[in-house]
């Protein structure tokens, strides 16, 4: 079995919340929400994840912080084990040191629990989240679900910005990032769910493809 050039999806876990906590007009009964992350082996920019899913870091290690606690405890997280980054890639004969690069869309737990996991990597995120992060005191941080501890220690020298890459316009989107310089991935903004959030463009055999997540939860 062998990873493709366009991303697949994996779930590695859920959050159970009530519905109207997510749907304008939802009702009160929970619903399970997926967190998923995408893996994919690019050509130049090789083994390449999309976000990281929850992981051990943020749900069960007893050694998470306080508020790391409580917000899993709130949101109800539970892992899926065979989703887990490890776990995934080995069924592709691959391992976490083999991963290339992570994209970040945002950076919410949910989003970048595994980064200390991929010693190998560099990290394309929005300078905009991480400025935002930066600035707003740490207990700020972990009432949006944000939490500097979950960053390795050398992340900023690991780091790219999006805004560095290329502009360019792609089936009449604008303003998009070129994030390996050949078109095969785009970063499409999406400011709002967090001030630098984006999701991705790209082509597949069944056609062009815009991935949001989290602008839409159900």
């Amino acid at each position: 079995m062998r990873l493709d050039q366009t991303p697949r999806f994996v779930t590695s876990g859920w959050v159970e919340v009530p519905e109207a906590a997510v749907l304008r007009g939802g009702s009160w009964r929970t619903r399970r929400l997926p967190v998923r992350y995408g893996l994919l082996d690019h050509p130049v920019a090789g083994l390449t994840l999309i976000d990281t899913g929850y992981t051990p870091h943020t749900v069960t290690d007893p050694g998470r912080s306080l508020s790391m606690k409580i917000n899993s405890a709130l949101l109800r997280a539970k892992l899926s084990p065979e989703g887990q980054p490890e776990a995934v890639l080995a069924r592709f004969g691959r391992g976490l040191s083999d991963v290339a690069c992570v994209i970040l869309t945002h950076f919410h737990a949910d989003h970048v629990s595994g980064l200390r996991l991929f010693e190998n990597a560099r990290f394309i995120g929005a300078r905009a989240d991480l400025e935002v992060m930066g600035r707003r005191a740490r207990w700020r941080n972990a009432a949006q679900g944000m939490f500097d501890a979950l960053l390795p220690t050398d992340f900023h020298e690991r780091f790219e910005p999006i805004e560095a890459c290329a502009q360019v316009d792609r089936a009449r989107l604008s303003g998009l990032r070129d994030l390996f310089g050949d078109g095969s991935l785009c970063a499409v903004p999406l400011p709002g769910h967090t001030q630098g959030h984006f999701g991705l463009f790209y082509h597949t055999a069944g056609g062009p493809v815009l991935y949001g997540c989290d602008a839409q939860y159900v």
